[in-house]
């Protein structure tokens, strides 16, 4: 997360559009490095590979789950206290910036909490802790655009 900021070239300020084709580029680096590895490894540890990127919901114990569940939660709460400044930001920067809220101060507390978030489900669940980015989605076309409906919703 700290090296996607990083080479975004945040320098204080957060571009969406950035940061998101440095993350596209990042996720592409180390996906090249991990087919290189998976190359030079035995078949067997080449499985093993495979089925960790891939991921599962198998419980492995519930220290694990209790500790992903702290990341989620301090995420959680994070951004349920800056929904309202978030509905705020969905006008545009400009407009955001002109009701009092400091833009770039809430893009970048809404990066972290949602990294935190969406890594520690990854880190214990692989690739399949992705599926959870199409929630939101689904919740907004439910219920609105509301941050402070749809973020609880979302969990």
């Amino acid at each position: 997360m700290l090296a996607i900021f990083l080479f975004s070239g945040g320098r204080g300020r957060i571009e969406s559009a950035t940061l998101l084709l440095t993350g596209v580029i990042f996720n592409a680096f180390c996906f090249a490095l991990i087919l290189f590895i998976n190359a030079i490894v035995t078949m067997e540890q080449a499985y093993q590979i495979i089925f960790l990127l891939i991921g599962n919901l198998e419980i492995v114990d519930f220290g694990t789950v209790a500790i992903v569940g702290l990341f989620v939660l301090a995420g959680f709460v994070t951004l349920c206290a800056f929904s309202g400044r978030l509905n705020l930001l969905s006008l545009g920067d400009d407009e955001a910036r002109s009701l009092g809220v400091n833009v770039e101060r809430l893009k970048s507390i809404v990066f972290v909490a949602a990294s935190i978030m969406v890594g520690a489900a990854v880190a214990a669940s692989g690739l399949i802790g992705f599926v959870g980015l199409f929630i939101p989605h689904i919740i907004r076309i439910l219920f609105g655009a509301d941050h402070r409906l749809l973020i609880p919703a979302s969990e």
